[in-house]
């Protein structure tokens, strides 16, 4: 969401991602039409942007700054299925797979009629069929159809082949940290197992770690030396490691700094940052950092030649998660999937088991909520997972993002791989009592993270004072750290 860059001279700009948030009005319409808000969550659609029910008109009359930018899609049911109310009644049994009273059909929200039954949250139950061999084994062959998952008997269908999800059964039991041991040596290779991330027993683990800021703009040894890399393992107690590399480098003046046009060095600077983290016995998590954009349409080839590298590389290493697009926008759910299902055989080719995350619409927000489109029509692949990103105290954000987050975990596998206690922006400081609360939901419900960022940019959301990384002396003590440094250092140690 939040990304700022670094020009060679050391000055630091604002680009891209949510930084139009911090100019959109902070209040939303009102909304005029009674079936405006069929999901009963307070915000409601109309006029191709969201507005609040119950809400005043803001100055500038403009609409709550994310949900402005998605492009929601409608469908209008059959008005029998329209109470008095304006709300749209759901017409099929398994349109509420989370059992919360609200479901999905024909891409809008739907309440569930009074006393109608409707599956409970529970366990997903695996069901047999004759398939090829499993996804995820090293194979020339395309991706095949797979196994289905039911939900206490409604199985999820998507209009594509039914997809598949690594062993249906979520464990209860959860991994413990071994005193002594690095997190690589205590949980060892992981897998995905029902919703969770488990560790190579089977059990349930939470990863907990920092991400980078754009490793061209903060290179090794600058932010990221020996001494942070111990001090994030031994000190501060991570788990996990992201490694964010941009693809696209921003505005034009950086782009000879990123992927595009800088290809092998890029990639030689992944596989050192990937060898740091190894050493420390912590996971690393891979980033193809797509941002803003479309990857299907822009960045297939580009994905497979990286990760071909990067994978082989790595092969023999046990600790990598690769993460194979960070934020797409201007996309639709079935091109992500169609990209998906090109890179994926090229890293499963060489490395069969490891974790993949599958970046989701608008900025990974699962198109500001729309988890129902994933559940229904996932990645034909096993051993993966959804990124979910948030910024914890933006004003979209909040609840709202918090609510969607926790549901999406109880129907398929997420990683929040960025998130923040700042506005998305970055540009105002952060929130102590929002950051919390999403700390303590990813806690409560097993979600692994990564925190962006360790760095010293200009924005809210980087740890260390502005500037600070490019010092010649420098003692990394929390004196030098930022509001955010501090609250996620005391994170940390929770």
């Amino acid at each position: 969401m939040l990304k700022t860059n670094r020009s060679s001279l050391g000055s630091l700009t604002l680009v891209l991602g949510f930084a139009f948030i911090a100019n959109s009005a902070i209040a939303a319409p009102p909304c005029k039409s009674a079936d405006s808000d069929p999901d009963g969550d307070g915000w409601g659609w109309e006029n191709e942007a969201s507005c609040k029910v119950g809400g005043s008109e803001s100055s500038s009359g403009k609409s709550d700054a994310a949900s402005a930018n998605s492009a929601k899609q409608t469908a209008t049911p059959a008005e029998s299925s329209k109470p008095s109310s304006g709300r749209i009644i759901c017409q099929r049994t398994d349109s509420d797979p989370d059992g919360d009273g609200w479901g999905w059909e024909n891409e809008k929200s739907c309440k569930v009629k009074e006393g109608a039954s409707t599956p409970p949250v529970s366990k997903a139950v695996e069901t047999k069929s004759a398939v090829e061999p499993k996804v995820g084994k090293a194979t020339d062959q395309p991706l095949k159809k797979a196994k289905s998952i039911v939900l206490s008997g409604a199985e999820i269908k998507g209009e594509k082949p039914t997809p598949a999800i690594a062993p249906a059964k979520t464990p209860t039991k959860k991994a413990k940290l071994v005193a002594g041991q690095t997190p690589v040596a205590s949980y060892g290779k992981l897998s995905v197992c029902g919703t969770k991330l488990c560790s190579e027993k089977g059990e349930v683990v939470q990863l907990r770690g920092m991400s980078s800021h754009g490793i061209h703009w903060f290179p090794w040894n600058s932010c990221t030396t020996d001494k942070t890399m111990d001090l994030l393992a031994k000190d501060w107690k991570n788990d996990v490691f992201r490694i964010a590399m941009y693809v696209n480098g921003g505005k034009p003046q950086y782009k000879q700094y990123s992927f595009l046009d800088n290809e092998q060095k890029n990639i030689d600077a992944v596989n050192k940052f990937v060898e740091e983290v190894s050493k420390r016995g912590m996971y690393a998590l891979v980033d193809f950092h797509v941002l803003s954009e479309n990857p299907r349409k822009l960045y297939t080839e580009h994905a497979k030649r990286f990760f071909q590298a990067v994978v082989t590389a790595n092969k023999d290493r046990e600790n990598v998660i690769y993460e194979i697009a960070n934020e797409p926008t201007k996309t639709t759910w079935e091109e992500l999937r169609e990209y998906s299902h090109e890179v994926i055989p090229v890293i499963r080719k060489i490395d069969p088991d490891a974790v993949i995350v599958i970046g989701t619409r608008q900025w990974s927000s699962f198109n500001h909520g729309d988890y129902m489109e994933v559940v229904n029509n996932q990645v034909n692949a096993e051993n993966i997972m959804y990124a979910f990103h948030a910024y914890a105290p933006d004003k979209s954000h909040q609840q709202r993002y918090l609510d969607i987050m926790v549901k999406a975990s109880k129907l398929i596998p997420i990683f929040v791989t960025e998130w923040g206690s700042t506005e998305a922006s970055g540009q105002h400081e952060h929130s102590d009592e929002w950051g919390q609360k999403y700390v303590d939901a990813m806690k409560e419900h097993d979600i692994s993270w990564a925190y962006w960022n360790f760095s010293s940019d200009a924005g809210g959301s980087s740890i260390w004072k502005n500037n600070y990384c490019w010092e010649k002396d420098k003692d990394w003590s929390d004196a030098n750290l930022k509001p955010s440094g501090h609250f996620i250092k005391k994170v940390f140690g929770q």
